[in-house]
């Protein structure tokens, strides 16, 4: 049996009043695989209610007023209902004060992250439960192989001899203000070729795809990690990513989504946290089917264009 954080099978008890559906969580719900609950409902607080963080360990609403006898109250309460029913997994809303595992909001309500799991979850973590978000059950949903993009297309790091075709289809698939130019290419091929992953059409050879990025323990995108591959930080929990590129005569296969899959899973076993990048709007849907939450318009002027930074949480 999972449990499930209840906004998420569509109820509305979030602070604002509205719900946060996954149809996919829903689902569950119905089918009797999965149970839901609030802790924060059931810990006496109404619908809606003032935003609250965490901060040095205490919970407390947008006013200053500490909740966080609440907060427990209703996490231990959902607690209960997880040992009545056996539950052995839990898919819990991210970010959350209650819920949120791997990074809530930083307790300043500027809209910020830091490490760390919210009440009921982290009870949760203690009592040996597997949590995930909806984040990373959507990416377990979305992104399942593909047979035969694996059988067409060989996906590697990329060469040392591949930088001048990665600097070609950077041209190709962005406009001018927006590609990284061909020094630049190089000098990230360079520095960081494990962050590469292409795919290589086996009968060419060539280049059919790729994705880069460079690890760093910030956790914000700026626009300086496009320009400055010394930002690069092998040992850095997350990876910025800076671009998804597919030649047009591949796109409408699933490439972008197997390049994503693949990147994700690869980088979950080198034990990185978080993806982070940055997209137009028009291109918000394309990455939230890929698990990516959209954070909001980003910290970035990158082209002169208002970008909107994603998130994607792959490790707790």
């Amino acid at each position: 049996m999972i449990i499930v954080s209840e906004c998420l099978a569509g109820v509305p008890c979030r602070m604002n009043g509205k719900d946060k559906l996954v149809p996919e969580i829903k689902r569950l719900v119905d089918e009797g695989k999965a149970v839901a609950v609030c802790p924060e409902v059931l810990g006496g607080l109404p619908t809606p209610r003032d935003p609250s963080e965490i901060w040095e360990g205490r919970v407390y609403s947008c006013n200053g007023r500490d909740v966080t006898e609440e907060f427990v109250t209703g996490a231990k309460k959902a607690m209960e209902i997880c040992r009545v029913h056996g539950c052995t997994q839990a898919i819990m809303k991210a970010k959350s004060p209650s819920c949120g595992c791997g990074m809530i909001h930083n307790g300043t309500f500027d809209g910020g992250l830091v490490s760390g799991n919210g009440i009921f979850a982290q009870m949760l973590i203690d009592e040996g439960v597997k949590v995930m978000t909806e984040e990373n059950f959507m990416n377990d949903v979305y992104f399942k192989r593909d047979q035969k993009l694996g059988e067409r297309f060989e996906f590697r790091n990329i060469r040392w001899d591949e930088a001048e075709q990665a600097a070609e289809i950077e041209q190709i698939c962005f406009p001018p203000n927006e590609a990284c130019q061909r020094e630049m290419m190089l000098r990230r091929v360079a520095k960081a070729p494990e962050l590469f992953l292409v795919a290589a059409d086996r009968q060419t050879g060539k280049i059919a795809g790729f994705l880069n990025g460079l690890s760093t323990n910030e956790n914000f995108f700026r626009d300086e990690f496009f320009t400055n591959e010394d930002l690069q930080d092998p040992s850095g929990r997350n990876i910025m990513l800076l671009g998804l590129d597919v030649l047009p005569e591949y796109r409408g296969q699933g490439l972008a989504r197997e390049l994503m899959r693949q990147y994700i899973c690869r980088e979950r076993e080198n034990g990185r946290r978080m993806l982070l990048l940055t997209c137009l709007d028009s291109k918000v849907q394309m990455y939230r089917k890929m698990g990516f939450w959209d954070e909001g318009i980003a910290d970035s002027s990158w082209g002169g264009e208002q970008w909107h930074e994603m998130s994607c949480v792959i490790n707790i």
